[in-house]
């Protein structure tokens, strides 16, 4: 009812109120977890200590906490290391700038399952030793990704595409992320073209205070206006 999430290790408490557990939750948009990883108990589905945890909605029973540890991460990074470093080969990405959407909008950092936060406190965690000079060349500041107002989230992120010199690469988990981003770009045209040129996010100055943004490039937005 506080809109908190769960964390339980009494299974006998969900065996006989369970229904009406996870319907609250359900209600309040909140998660029930009742593994003990998420607990800090170690040993509990892998031998090593998780750094992160990450939800994820099941496809058969709703959705699933998934314990991320070091070996994991590892393994990930040894899967795309040849094909990040095809990709930086043949596109130059060391030349010029990245765009990663990495992770869900909104998520402030603050957000913990049990003893393990939900995301990476770091940013780029699936890339290995490649991380740090990932973080370096892309156009996106972490605080975009902590910005609770997905409108004001929205506006920057666009702001910082239009913005952004020599991008070399954009990468995206979805499709239509991609396509809505450039939905919103129309959309938003007038006031982005204002905030190219004076480098005020005028409509969520409030919202963007803490997010650094570019600086100003009058003669990108008349040219764009132009065009």
């Amino acid at each position: 009812e506080a809109g908190k999430h769960i964390v339980t290790a009494n299974k006998a408490l969900l065996a006989v109120h369970g229904t009406e557990i996870f319907a609250a939750a359900s209600r309040k948009g909140v998660m029930v977890a009742f593994e003990a990883a998420v607990a800090g108990v170690q040993g509990q589905l892998t031998n090593q200590a998780p750094h992160f945890v990450e939800t994820t909605g099941g496809s058969t029973s709703g959705a699933k906490i998934i314990p991320y540890t070091q070996a994991g991460l590892d393994s990930y990074w040894h899967a795309i290391r040849a094909w990040l470093a095809d990709l930086t080969r043949r596109r130059n990405l060391h030349q010029g700038r990245i765009y990663f959407a990495l992770s869900p909008v909104g998520r402030s950092g603050s957000e913990w399952i049990g003893v393990l936060p939900v995301g990476s406190p770091k940013r780029f965690a699936y890339f290995g030793s490649a991380a740090p000079h990932l973080a370096e060349i892309s156009i996106a500041p972490a605080e975009l990704s902590a910005l609770a107002d997905f409108d004001a989230w929205c506006f920057a992120t666009c702001l910082h595409l239009l913005c952004a010199r020599e991008l070399t690469l954009i990468w995206v988990w979805s499709p239509t992320y991609l396509t809505e981003l450039a939905r919103a770009m129309m959309r938003l045209k007038p006031a982005l073209l204002d905030a190219i040129a004076s480098g005020r996010p005028a409509p969520y100055e409030a919202a963007l205070s803490g997010v650094p943004l570019p600086p100003p490039d009058p003669g990108r937005a008349g040219r764009a206006v132009a065009g």
